[in-house]
C-alpha cells in the first residue's frame, strides 16, 4: 500500500487509494525562488531595493517579493539589504552608473576625454580607456569621483597574478587594458604621478607579448606575390595602383598608414629636386603630432615617379611643377577614416591570399615592421639613422618592438670583432 494511504477493493476488483485520517500527503511543488540568500545576492549586483527591481532580475512576480519583504522572519535581511543601499549611496555609487551612457556623460569622465582628446589620442582608444574604468568602477562599487588608488591597486595586482597564471579574467577587465585604464586616469584627471602609481602597485611593466613582432617582414618573393594578388582583388587599374605605392610609401620610409593617406599639398611641406622628393607628414604624437621628413631618392623615387605619371597621366619630367598645381593629395581614392578601412580590408584580403602571416596588427602596419627590419639589415643595423628616417621617437621602441636584430648579424659581428673571415653582404632597401 502507498505510504499514507489506504486502499479498497471494489465490486469491479478494481483497487482505489483514499487518504488516512492522521496521515499526511508529501507535498511536492516548485523549488521556491528566493531566500534569505538569494534575495540578498541580487541587491548587491543591482543596487536597488525596489520590489520591480528585484524581482525583474529573478524573473518572478512582485507580489512574490512583497511577501518575502514583509514576511516577519526576513526582517533581518531587509535591514541588510538597506545597509547596502545606503552604502552605495554614501560612497557616490547609485544603479545609474550600471548604464553606460549615464556613466559616459558624468562630468569627470568628459573631463578625461577632452584632455584625452587634447593630447591627440585617436577616438578607439579614449573609448576603450573609459570603458574599461566603467567596469573598474562597477567592480570596486565606486564612483569615479571617489575612486581611490589603494582599493584599484588591489584589482590591478589580483588582475595581474590571473594574467600570469594564464587565468581567464573576467569580462571587461583584462590586466593590461585595467592598467593602461587606471594610469590615465589617475595621472591626466587627478594629477597623480607615474612612479607613485608604480609603487602601489599599478606599474607600467612590458609584458612578455610586448615586441613579439619584432621580427616580422615581408620577404622580397613574397612581396611580389602580394602585388600580383592585390591586382586581383582590387576594382580597377587605378585603384589598383594606388593601393600599391601606399604599400610602397610604407616599406621605403616607413610611415603609418594614418601620416600616408593625410599628405596635402596645401598643409603639408615638400621639396622637389632633380634626385630627392622630400615628403612631410605628421605622425601620431602629443600636442599636434610629430612631423617628419620622408625622402625618397633613387630607385625608390623612380618607382614612386612611373606611378605619378602612370596615374594622373602626367609627364615624368613635369612631375615637379604639375603635382603641387594639379593635385591635392598623392592617394586621392583613399582619403579619411574610410578610405584607411578599405585599404586596411583589401590589404587583409592580398595578405591572405599571399599567405603572409599579418597576425593580429593592422594588415597595413606589416610594412613598417618590414622597413625596419630591412633598412637595418642594408644599414649594417644602424638604429639611429632607421629611427630618424623612419620616424621613432627612441631607438628603444625600434629595437624592442621592429627591429630586433637576428641571429645571423649577431654571429657576424662576432666574427668581426675577433678577427675572423666573414662573408660580406651587400643588401638593398628595394621592393
Amino acid at each position: 500500500m502507498r505510504e499514507g494511504l489506504a486502499s479498497q477493493i471494489v465490486a469491479d476488483d478494481t483497487e482505489v487509494f483514499f487518504p488516512v485520517k492522521g496521515l499526511s500527503l508529501k507535498k511536492v511543488g516548485r523549488k521556491r525562488i528566493i531566500n534569505s540568500e538569494i534575495y540578498l545576492n541580487v541587491v548587491r549586483n543591482i543596487h536597488s531595493i525596489r520590489d520591480k527591481d528585484v524581482a525583474d532580475e529573478l524573473g518572478c512576480s512582485n507580489r512574490t517579493i512583497y511577501r518575502f519583504r514583509k514576511d516577519d522572519n526576513n526582517k533581518d535581511v531587509i535591514v541588510e539589504a538597506e545597509k547596502h543601499i545606503e552604502k552605495m549611496a554614501r560612497i557616490g555609487y547609485t544603479r545609474d552608473l550600471d548604464n553606460w551612457d549615464v556613466f559616459y556623460r558624468l562630468p569627470v569622465i568628459q573631463k578625461w576625454y577632452d584632455l584625452l582628446n587634447r593630447r591627440r589620442v585617436k577616438e578607439p582608444r579614449r573609448t576603450s580607456l573609459i570603458r574599461t574604468f566603467w567596469h573598474i568602477c562597477k567592480e570596486v562599487r565606486k564612483h569615479p569621483k571617489k575612486i581611490k588608488v589603494e582599493e584599484c591597486a588591489i584589482l590591478n595586482i589580483k588582475l595581474r597574478d590571473l594574467y600570469y597564471d594564464g587565468v581567464k579574467q573576467p569580462r571587461g577587465l583584462a590586466y593590461e587594458c585595467v592598467r593602461n585604464s587606471l594610469r590615465s586616469f589617475f595621472e591626466i584627471v587627478r594629477g597623480i604621478s607615474g612612479e607613485y602609481l608604480t609603487n602601489k602597485g599599478i606599474s607600467k611593466e612590458n609584458l612578455p607579448t610586448y615586441g613579439r613582432y619584432s621580427k616580422q617582414l615581408v620577404e622580397r618573393d613574397i612581396r611580389h606575390k602580394f602585388e600580383k594578388n592585390l591586382h586581383d582583388v582590387s576594382n580597377s587599374y587605378d585603384e589598383y595602383l594606388e593601393l600599391l605605392n601606399i604599400a610602397k610609401f610604407m616599406y621605403y620610409t616607413g610611415t603609418r598608414i594614418t601620416a600616408t593617406l593625410s599628405f596635402n599639398f596645401g598643409i603639408n611641406s615638400f621639396k622637389f629636386a632633380k634626385d630627392i622628393w622630400m615628403f612631410e607628414v605628421i605622425d601620431k604624437g602629443r600636442g599636434n603630432g610629430k612631423k617628419w621628413e620622408k625622402y625618397f631618392i633613387g630607385h625608390a623615387l623612380n618607382e614612386f615617379k612611373e606611378y605619378l605619371s602612370k596615374r594622373f597621366n602626367y609627364p615624368i619630367d613635369k612631375l615637379e611643377e604639375l603635382m603641387p598645381e594639379k593635385l591635392e593629395t598623392l592617394f586621392p581614392s583613399f582619403i579619411n577614416n574610410s578610405g584607411k578601412n578599405r585599404v586596411m580590408e583589401i590589404f587583409k584580403k592580398a595578405l591572405i591570399i599571399s599567405r603572409i602571416p599579418y597576425k593580429s596588427f593592422q594588415p597595413t602596419h606589416i610594412w613598417r615592421h618590414t622597413f625596419a627590419q630591412e633598412f637595418l639589415r642594408s644599414t649594417d643595423w644602424n638604429y639611429e639613422l632607421c629611427a630618424e628616417l623612419g620616424g621613432w621617437d627612441s631607438t628603444y621602441v625600434l629595437k624592442k618592438v621592429y627591429g630586433e636584430m637576428g641571429f645571423h648579424p649577431k654571429i657576424s659581428g662576432l666574427k668581426r670583432s675577433m678577427g675572423m673571415p666573414i662573408k660580406e653582404e651587400t643588401y638593398e632597401l628595394r621592393w
